[in-house]
């Protein structure tokens, strides 16, 4: 409730009190009490309460009432503003909740012609689902109003719930309600439409359609009367009736863009392609239509269709076109980039998020969307041009300065990169997790250019703010296997990156390293034979037929990938070992005493890191040589 529209009522209320009580106040009553005169305090108090409340003094406020209730019990007015805040406090009991339902009622009954009260009443009752008391107010509030056709309907909705639940003269009475509105007011959509709810909870198909004939009967060339006729047939699934009046309202308003949705939601509920895409493409064109409901049917229209490509010149044209008509849309280019973007489109949809981030440059979500894919396109000067404009405009977000920092590092810029990083806002740092993704990342850069005491200190550092930070933990495991150093934790931080993400080839493949440097060799196999086979998984993850010539070993069923080319079928990418993965997976073969597959290992490795000498002299003599 409005805050003046309560201050009003507590005025009226404590005049009223203050008017009944004056002329008896200086009564003495013959036991000696002083009712009135408490009264008359009360009416007082009653207004000072109301002063409070105005005040946002709210603590006075209830204190104020609850001395006025003393006073002065039987007053329903007080006593109601009272059980309204009781019935909101969550330490109401239910006895206590039981009488503030009461006192909201006694108000009523004492007040039922002021709406403000009479609401209040209302709320309470559906609040605890008390029908009876529902009916009692609006049949108060239909006999005090009859011209309020809200309150009318109100009552007539009440009725038919109470015919649903077994009283059976209520739903006559609820249809004498609509009928007294419907003389008054022919051919009302709105109160036609409850009319028809009604026949609808009691399954009443005949008189539905009678109802919509004599609606339509007021007013037959009305397009909303056909629209909702239509409509409603539709629903009934009636769809020649449905057809014969959106027919008939496409006749009235040809170019109407209204009728063209509701057409278009017809065919499409229908089956019927074409001529929803019909209905489509003239909504889209239609002049009355602002861009919103163009753009939320647009959209409707791709969610539905993105996933089958033989709708993909039927989505370009619906793009193409309202492109045309409305060419100054940034979400209509971020939609197209994002459908572009599901299609593996990468460019066309580049292209797009660019066209919407110039015209609205405060879109958080579409610069990370156009970053991640120029960065997966290794577009690294537009990616830094994009990820330094995006931190001007977001300081405080995290993401930007870590692309930023991601594409100098590509480009071979460490020192740039770590002097960005110390750009950032402390505000960007205040959750745990950004801070730890920062600190994790400036471990990666720390090592990249040979300061690896200060790597380890930046990994620590992003595991303390988030102990689910796999990368952090899975980079500082590895680092310290290279160094063999501190293992047993190393051990604990490679498991447990390999816990959050078990497919994940690199952290398996880290957790195989320790255990080579923990010169547990079986565990170290079995844990590298895990990362080559997450490997060999299918980019998509979607795979019906592979076939791998493979080699495997008479000691055991470790797969050893050969160098002829493995052959896909309907799989866009197969991912590989690095250079480095079949290198760690030569030296653990080799101490596991399988030294023929251990050198084709570290053939492979030669092959992809032919600059390093170490491989390529255990590639040259088949052996492990100790470093």
């Amino acid at each position: 409730m409005k805050r003046t529209s309560r201050f009003l009522i507590f005025i009226f209320a404590a005049l009223a009190a203050f008017s009944a009580v004056w002329a008896g106040a200086q009564r003495i009553d013959s036991d000696g009490t002083r009712r009135d005169r408490d009264r008359l305090k009360a009416a007082y108090i009653y207004i000072e309460a109301a002063n409070a409340y105005a005040d946002e003094r709210f603590d006075d406020y209830y204190m104020l009432l609850r001395r006025a209730a003393a006073l002065d019990p039987d007053d329903p007015f007080i006593a109601g503003e009272i059980a309204e805040m009781d019935m909101i406090s969550p330490l109401t009991d239910s006895i206590r909740g039981e009488k503030a339902y009461a006192d909201i009622r006694r108000r009523f009954l004492a007040a039922p012609a002021d709406l403000q009260i009479a609401d209040s009443y209302i709320k309470a009752a559906s609040n605890i689902g008390n029908v009876d008391d529902l009916l009692e107010a609006w049949t108060i509030l239909d006999s005090l109003r009859p011209d309020r056709a809200d309150v009318s309907l109100n009552l007539a909705q009440v009725l038919v719930i109470k015919s649903l639940r077994g009283d059976s003269a209520a739903y006559p009475r609820a249809l004498a309600i609509y009928d007294r509105l419907l003389d008054a007011i022919p051919g009302d959509i709105g109160i036609t439409s409850q009319k028809i709810r009604a026949f609808s909870a009691w399954r009443d198909t005949a008189s539905i359609r009678h109802e919509i004939s004599r609606l339509v009967a007021t007013a037959p060339d009305n397009v909303n009367i056909n629209l909702y006729a239509g409509d409603t047939y539709a629903a009934l699934a009636i769809p020649d009736s449905a057809r014969k009046y959106l027919d008939r309202a496409l006749e009235l308003e040809p170019e109407s863009g209204r009728v063209f949705i509701a057409r278009a939601r017809f065919f499409e509920n229908s089956g019927d392609k074409e001529e929803f895409d019909r209905e489509i493409f003239n909504a889209l064109q239609a002049s009355d239509l602002e861009f919103d409901p163009k753009f939320e049917i647009l959209a409707h229209y791709v969610s539905g269709l993105f996933s089958d490509p033989a709708n993909r010149p039927r989505i370009d044209a619906m793009f193409a076109r309202l492109l045309e008509l409305n060419p100054g849309e940034p979400r209509l280019h971020a939609l197209y980039g994002a459908y572009e973007e599901s299609q593996d489109n990468n460019d066309s949809a580049i292209e797009q998020y660019s066209y919407s981030l110039d015209l609205d440059p405060m879109q958080s979500d579409i610069w990370m969307a156009y970053l991640r894919l120029l960065s997966i396109e290794e577009r690294v000067a537009p990616a830094l041009e994009g990820a330094r404009r995006a931190m001007k405009l977001f300081p405080d977000e995290i993401t930007y300065p870590l692309a930023a920092a991601g594409n100098l590092l590509f480009q071979q810029k460490k020192e740039e990169a770590l002097a960005l990083l110390d750009s950032i806002s402390p505000a960007a740092l205040t959750d745990p997790i950004k801070a730890s993704r920062l600190h994790g990342f400036r471990g990666d850069l720390f090592e990249a250019v040979g300061r690896r005491d200060s790597a380890y200190a930046e990994y620590d550092r992003a595991i303390r703010l988030n102990p689910r930070n796999s990368m952090a933990m899975n980079n500082m495991a590895y680092f310290m296997a290279l160094d063999s150093i501190n293992l047993d934790l190393a051990k604990t931080y490679a498991s447990m990156a390999v816990s959050d993400e078990p497919e994940n080839p690199t952290y398996l493949d880290t957790y195989a390293w320790v255990e080579f440097r923990r010169r547990d060799f079986p565990e170290a196999k079995r844990l590298i034979d895990l990362a080559m086979q997450a490997y060999l998984i299918p980019a998509d993850s979607v795979v019906q037929e592979v076939w791998i010539d493979t080699a495997w070993s008479e000691q055991d069923s470790a797969l050893v990938v050969p160098e002829e080319e493995v052959v896909v079928d309907e799989v866009n990418e197969v991912l590989e070992p690095s250079g480095e993965i079949f290198d760690h997976a030569g030296d653990i073969y080799f101490w596991n005493g399988l030294h023929k597959e251990a050198a084709e290992f570290w053939e492979k490795a030669a092959i992809l890191l032919p600059e390093d000498e170490k491989i390529r002299k255990k590639a040259k003599f088949k052996t492990y040589f100790f470093e």
